[in-house]
């Protein structure tokens, strides 16, 4: 089942104001590229899945995804703050190895 209008809206939105606040909260402590690739949110608009891609090892991977965590309730306030929404939907964070795969399979390839 493909989410609705308004849901893929909502997905978009809450990517491009995670997208800024990760600018201004997380890459500044961190040194890779550090890319949010996707945001699913439930369809009640209480968690939203926020998938991370990160190019690097996987140290910086595991730090990548450590500083998201920790600034999460931050980010949860700060959407709350800039979107007016029904719901703030709590934030939930996965790592997304999709670039990684995609390098590997075109490595293989050549």
């Amino acid at each position: 089942m493909s989410p609705g209008k308004r849901m893929i809206r909502i997905n978009e939105l809450l990517l491009r104001e995670l997208a800024l606040l990760c600018e201004e909260l997380v890459i500044p402590h961190f040194k890779a590229l550090l890319t949010l690739t996707k945001v699913e949110t439930s369809p009640d608009l209480r968690d939203a899945i926020v998938f991370v891609s990160v190019m690097g090892d996987e140290p910086q991977r595991d730090e990548a995804m450590r500083l998201m965590h920790e600034n999460r309730k931050q980010m949860q306030r700060e959407i709350n703050r800039r979107l007016t929404l029904k719901y703030t939907p709590r934030l939930h964070f996965r790592a997304d190895h999709t670039a990684e795969r995609a390098d590997h399979v075109l490595g293989i390839l050549r």
